[in-house]
């Protein structure tokens, strides 16, 4: 620290006086100097001041770093909330549990915890499963073909077919390079849908109302957060124009990028350059790309957003290479309407527009599909019928389940085909248009009958809210399944039923659904079950195992789920074992009501402690208990340096940070010596092998017992007071007397336990439970605070000392003050006496 200067000050402590008049003009005096040397009493005190507080704040932090380090081993070691806790005895105690016996049986078995009776505890069988109340609804609906829009007019070219060109394609904001190399920075695929603000997927039509579209692309791009600059979403704007199908569409706003020019959604957007205005000029990325000036301007001049956007094309022309996803009993397939072969065929041999003819095509058509489907599912599977006018889908024997679906809603609406359709229920159809196929067939004609009717439908007692009559069928399952109704809802597709299953499994629960007659029940009509519908209810039922301890005396015991609790071990079983089973799967009694087991099935159990998560635990608490008591034997054999006070401002602005980091280091250390707190604290830790061997007396052990555990203290006095731990020992004390280890650290017959020892050492000094120390948080908390248990920070000694010292530098500041003030005066009078008498001298000068 050569050349460091240690003066108090190194400048005026006026700060500049030059504000405060001139000094020295008459007198020649360095005024400023002078008062700085006439105040140097005070502002050294002033300094000193500072510096005191800064080593007040040195004290506090080191307090809490103390007290933080003590409090956070007690969270982590000694605290049962703490997955480390050595407190806690389950860390030893033998609660791993092997499942012994035959493969076939054991895998349905899965066991924890344990009691003394783990190794005579048998499984001789488990003759049932707890299963849940069930309520399988009669068969919904007739089987009904699927109707689509593919007619024999439409096919005749009495429908033209609309697609997107917009639909996947990109347009690209950025920047260029001053060479013309393009750096992307946001980009925005026109997407098929988006998620409104429940979470639902809503389809982007392209071919629609354009308007309701430019909305929808909004919400898309602020959902996926297209920022064309800081705080600028990409938002675009519909123009209608003057005239009809003149209309344009325009980017508001302004941006710090440019549209990539070779962006795929120009066309599609009705972009076109050329136009005043709608190319680059200028120079950087505004020579190689389009601002959105440019952009606004091409549209608008060109005036054809919806027909850029959409492509129309011949109905037979569209069905070439369109796919639907058809499903027959669970079973989907991908399959094209027409091949490029059936559809050059059919257009060379139908030409003419007459009825004949138009059937004629329409028959063509069914059959090339038949085809097509019967190549994916086999035939005799799915039967596509042209008979009514238009192509229709059903099972060929009339009782599968099919349906007929596409990803892209405007290939359905092309096509005729409602979303998920299904020769049964429909998922995706909404309750109103599924009336015969859900057994409300009374609600036809009346909508406001059923909204009613459904605003009440009622389950096990609860009300399922938000359910109408253009719900669809999959809304009005969620819906049921968020209610809390205690049952779980489901169809299924292939026998075209509903299932409702109880949430809870075993004996005595059953299912609600209200009075079966009530004509507005649609919660029966629904999902009730009758015998000549071909519904069904399952009661519930409770498991059941039979268990010994080895004495070939059985006990059977019963739980309404699959979980046992025998003499604190938890056993689960998955599978019946043990006993003679019918072709049902059920266990076959003897005319008394007995069952016939099998012995060779037996289940048996072992347990042993776990040792690795114990040794890990216990390696943790040794290494954390070490590294607080280096740092207690640092504070209390650690001095203060003589001349190492804290830096003022002045003398760090003569150093490198490198250099002020090394003083503060040197100047804090020995911050703590001499304080009784922390001397008192090394004192407690020192003795804690000595209480913790008077405390194994209690439990009938030696420290040779510890040591032998892999734990005990070191005999290099230079370790003031450390633990070593030896892993290998430890794990084999656990693996062959986990029993003596529980007792070491958790106590017996009275004793504490080592990890209570530690505790009660640390607890007088920080502790995060006030209650455990009566009614204080420690010594070293009330000395410093704490940054674990922050609400006594300012009532701390320290806090107190700081206070009082802030107020003692409030003072000096105030003196130094005034005493600069009153020099300042003096020197100004001082300075109009010298003035008068120069006056004087000069004016008896001339005189002479």
């Amino acid at each position: 620290m050569a050349g460091l200067s240690t003066s108090a000050t190194s400048s005026s402590g006026l700060g500049n006086t030059s504000l405060r008049g001139f000094g020295g003009m008459a007198s020649g005096l360095d005024r400023d100097a002078l008062i700085e040397q006439m105040s140097r009493g005070t502002q050294t005190k002033l300094t000193k001041a500072r510096q005191e507080t800064t080593q007040i704040e040195w004290k506090r932090d080191a307090f809490r770093e103390l007290a933080d380090k003590t409090i956070e081993f007690q969270d982590d070691f000694l605290s049962f909330a703490s997955s480390n806790s050595v407190k806690n005895e389950e860390l030893y105690e033998s609660n791993v549990v092997d499942v012994r016996g035959d493969a076939a049986a054991a895998k349905y078995i899965t066991a924890s915890g344990a009691s003394d009776m783990t190794k005579n505890l048998k499984i001789s069988a488990v003759t049932k499963l707890a299963t849940a109340e069930s309520i399988v609804s009669d068969v919904k609906g007739s089987v009904s073909a699927i109707r689509s829009g593919i007619s024999a007019d439409a096919l005749a070219g009495a429908k033209t077919v609309k697609t997107s060109n917009l639909e996947g394609k990109t347009i690209e904001f950025g920047n260029y390079t001053t060479k013309g190399v393009f750096n992307q920075k946001a980009s925005f695929t026109f997407p098929s849908s988006y998620k409104d603000d429940d979470g639902k997927t809503v389809e982007i039509d392209y071919t629609g109302d354009k308007q309701k579209l430019v909305n929808d692309l909004n919400k898309a791009a602020k959902q996926k957060n297209v920022q064309l600059g800081e705080n600028k979403d990409l938002k675009f704007k519909y123009n209608q124009g003057a005239n009809p199908g003149e209309d344009f569409i325009s980017i508001e706003g302004s941006s710090d990028y440019v549209i990539k020019k070779e962006s795929t959604a120009l066309e599609a957007l009705g972009y076109r350059a050329g136009a005043p205005g709608s190319t680059p000029t200028g120079t950087g990325s505004a020579s190689y790309g389009l601002s959105l000036d440019n952009f606004n301007a091409g549209t608008a001049a060109e005036h054809k957003f919806s027909k850029a956007s959409v492509k129309e094309s011949g109905f037979l022309d569209y069905l070439k290479d369109t796919k639907l996803t058809v499903s027959h009993s669970g079973k989907s397939r991908e399959v094209s309407i027409l091949t490029d072969a059936q559809k050059q065929d059919i257009e060379t041999r139908f030409v003419g527009n007459d009825p004949t003819t138009n059937q004629n095509r329409l028959d063509a058509v069914a059959q090339a599909m038949q085809k097509n489907i019967d190549k994916e599912f086999g035939a005799g599977k799915i039967k596509v019928d042209s008979s009514t006018g238009s192509l229709s889908f059903n099972s060929a024997n009339g009782k599968d389940t099919v349906s007929v679906n596409s990803s892209d809603q405007i290939v359905r609406s092309n096509l005729g085909i409602e979303k998920g359709a299904s020769n049964r229920v429909s998922l995706e159809s909404s309750i109103m248009s599924s009336l015969d196929k859900l057994g409300l067939d009374s609600f036809a004609g009346n909508k406001a009958g059923l909204d009613e009717a459904l605003s009440h439908l009622t389950i096990n007692g609860k009300e399922i809210k938000g359910i109408t009559s253009d719900s669809t069928v999959s809304d009005m399952l969620k819906k049921i399944n968020d209610a809390d109704a205690g049952v779980k809802a489901s169809y299924m597709q292939g026998s075209g039923r509903f299932v409702l299953i109880h949430s809870e499994t075993g004996s005595g629960r059953s299912i609600d659904l209200g009075d079966a007659s009530d004509a507005n029940n649609v919660a029966n009509k629904i999902f009730g079950a009758t015998a000549g519908g071909g519904g069904e209810v399952n009661h519930g039922q409770d498991a059941e195992i039979v268990y010994n301890y080895g004495n070939g005396i059985n006990e059977v015991l019963t739980s309404s789920s699959n979980t046992f609790n025998i003499d604190g071990m938890t056993i689960t079983a998955s599978g019946k074992f043990g006993v003679e089973l019918d072709s049902s799967g059920n266990a076959v009694t003897k005319p008394d009501g007995s069952y016939n087991f099998d012995s060779s099935k037996t289940v048996s159990f072992s347990s042993k402690a776990n040792v690795e998560k114990a040794t890990a635990s216990m390696k943790k608490f040794v290494e954390k208990y070490n590294e607080l008591i280096t740092s207690l034997n640092d504070h209390v054999k650690t001095r203060k340096e003589k001349g190492y006070d804290p830096l003022t401002d002045e003398q760090k602005k003569q150093l490198s940070q490198t250099s002020i980091d090394n003083w503060e280091k040197k100047a804090k250390q020995g911050i703590l010596y001499g304080e009784s707190s922390v001397r008192n604290f090394k004192f407690s830790m020192d003795r804690v092998m000595t209480n913790a061997i008077n405390d194994l007396q209690k439990a009938g052990l030696k420290y040779e017992d510890m040591e032998k555990a892999g734990i005990s203290m070191s005999s290099d006095v230079h370790d003031g007071g450390k633990l070593v731990f030896d892993e290998e020992k430890f794990k084999k004390a656990m693996e062959t007397n986990p029993e003596t280890v529980k007792k070491i650290m958790s106590g017996h017959n009275g004793s504490k336990g080592f990890a209570k020892v530690v505790e009660d050492a640390m607890t007088p000094y920080a502790t995060r439970y006030a209650s455990r120390n009566g009614g204080s948080y420690g010594e070293l908390v009330k000395e410093g605070g704490s940054n674990k248990v922050t609400l006594k920070n300012t009532s701390t000694t320290v806090y107190q000392a700081l206070k009082e010292n802030n107020d003692k530098i409030e003072k000096l500041k105030t003196l130094l003050s005034t005493e600069q003030d009153r020099y300042l005066k003096q020197f100004s009078q001082l300075e109009k006496l010298i003035s008068k008498m120069n006056t004087q001298s000069s004016y008896l000068s001339g005189l002479s």
